[in-house]
């Protein structure tokens, strides 16, 4: 697993463990909220879509989150309240300042059309959802209230799956995606009922999308969520990054009695979603030099073992990562994986990867680098034999341990800046 902090001063509630600094808060707005209806274009057809409308009550322009619900089982009932959905989070973003639509897509709720999502792959199934939300911000960005080049895009459950497909698509103004319990339903899943072949499905379409992501994610799953549990959310997070994808991914605790429910408290992960919004841009923060805080690894690791090399640090804009063995860059390939990541991840050990290794982290303020970390990469000691030597580690900088809610896999997010910049979404 990658463990990444990164420490920014605007968020608004409790300070993170480890002990950083207290951050100050965020003032809390008077917001409106409204029930509406919006015109959707999709694939050349015209459908009317149902939504709510949080946003603080002024005449500002504000950065945009637009949002949508779950799905109840392979063939569900429309539920008149669906766009009562999800109200706790979407109160809340907009009493930070962001305008939020939470529309229902076509086939759900109230809105127009017929329930076109229960495609044959899971793939399929969230690329078709992609077409709803790819409407629903062509419409909103353009509104008065919107900062048209500040969105983000969320969802919850079949939702959450739907903004991960949504990083396949070019949007404009769309700087990252947040799932919550994000999972679907698809066609040839038999039965409905989540078995090992669903979540080895979910994982092989986890790894078709990151290899496609053009944007970066925030993953929030909870252990004991009954539809994508821990251990399933975590392969679905790694295949996801492995392929390409820029990700963070925060797993909660046990949240009641399924976890899939968690999207109703808030407060259990506003604070990183907060961190999350405010490194991709969408909020305004204090622009900071890269400053490492700690580098950890295992010492010494047997021949054949698989050694992770780990790094926290501040830093606003986020940096390039590179991690360099002996002064040397180290590449991916082969045994090793998350070269230009926050952990660098070395299977299959061999002594010839033993060494020095530091980290430089880069972004347009200025250039840091780590202390050395140094891997023993040592034959395992045989029956009856002596022990290892002692292993050897450092830490560099200082600071405090990372927190444990903020786990996740951090992929350089300057390349995206810089798609952005120059060149067409």
């Amino acid at each position: 697993m990658l463990f990444v902090r990164i420490r920014l001063p605007l968020f608004r509630r409790a300070a993170w463990c480890g002990g950083l600094a207290m951050l100050p808060t965020l003032a809390v707005a008077a917001i409106s909220q409204q029930h509406t209806f919006f015109p959707a274009v999709i694939e050349g057809n015209s459908y009317q879509l149902e939504a709510t409308l949080y946003r603080p009550d002024d005449l500002g322009r504000h950065p945009l989150v637009v949002m949508s619900h779950g799905r109840n089982g392979m063939f569900p009932a429309r539920n008149p309240n669906e766009a009562s959905g999800c109200a706790q989070l979407c109160r809340a973003l907009a009493e930070e300042g962001s305008a939020v639509v939470f529309f229902v897509r076509r086939g759900y709720g109230n809105s127009d059309g017929p329930d076109v999502e229960l495609q044959d792959t899971a793939v399929l199934s969230g690329l078709e959802a992609a077409k709803d939300y790819r409407a629903a911000v062509v419409y909103w960005r353009a509104a008065e209230f919107a900062l048209p080049d500040r969105v983000v895009l969320m969802g919850q459950s079949q939702g959450g799956w739907s903004v991960l497909a949504c990083t396949n698509v070019a949007m404009d103004g769309v700087l990252g995606v947040a799932n919550i319990s994000g999972g679907t339903n698809y066609r040839l899943m038999g039965t409905g009922a989540v078995t090992a072949a669903v979540q080895d499905h979910w994982v092989a379409g986890c790894s078709v999308l990151g290899a496609g992501a053009l944007v970066p994610s925030y993953w929030i799953y909870a252990e004991n969520d009954l539809s994508i549990n821990g251990p399933t959310a975590r392969r679905m997070f790694d295949a996801y990054t492995a392929a390409g994808g820029w990700g963070f991914l925060d797993m909660l605790p046990a949240y009641g009695s399924n976890g899939h429910a968690v999207v109703g408290q808030p407060d259990l992960f506003l604070p990183q979603l907060d961190d999350f919004l405010a490194t991709i841009g969408f909020r305004d923060a204090a622009r900071t030099a890269p400053a490492i805080t700690r580098v950890s690894g295992p010492g010494n690791v047997n021949v054949g073992a698989t050694a992770v090399l780990t790094v926290s640090l501040s830093a606003n804009p986020l940096p390039r990562l590179q991690w360099r063995r002996d002064g040397a860059d180290v590449h991916n390939g082969g045994n090793i994986s998350g070269a230009s990541s926050a952990a660098l991840t070395i299977s299959n050990a061999q002594a010839a990867e033993s060494g020095n290794y530091t980290v430089v982290a880069t972004n347009d303020l200025g250039t840091a680098t780590s202390t050395p970390l140094v891997l023993n990469v040592v034959s395992p000691t045989p029956p009856g034999g002596g022990s290892n030597p002692p292993a050897r580690t450092s830490s560099g900088g200082g600071g405090g341990a990372v927190s444990d809610a903020f786990v996740g896999a951090l992929v350089l997010l300057t390349v995206l800046r810089l798609r952005q910049r120059h060149g067409p979404r």
